[in-house]
């Protein structure tokens, strides 16, 4: 996140979004604008189905496809 939002900030509008880190029962509360970014825990999975990475991001111009490839790099098995 700390990539995306230093290369692309200035583009990006608005961003929010609900993590999963491995090893961590907690969601990762992502939300910011621009290059202004706030993370925060929030509550508990209930369960390993919910267990899904979601970010929204609303931008002028961006690399859909390039972002995308970022981002799933970063998935691993839970």
């Amino acid at each position: 996140m700390e990539s995306l939002v230093k290369q692309y900030g200035n583009n990006m509008l608005r961003y929010k979004g609900v993590l999963a880190i491995k090893n961590n029962n907690q969601r990762w509360i992502v939300q910011g604008v621009h290059k202004v970014a706030g993370f925060d825990y929030g509550s508990p999975w209930q369960n390993l189905a919910e267990r899904i990475s979601r970010l929204v991001i609303i931008s002028r111009t961006s690399p859909f496809d390039e972002l995308n490839k970022s981002f799933l790099k970063t998935v691993s098995d839970q």
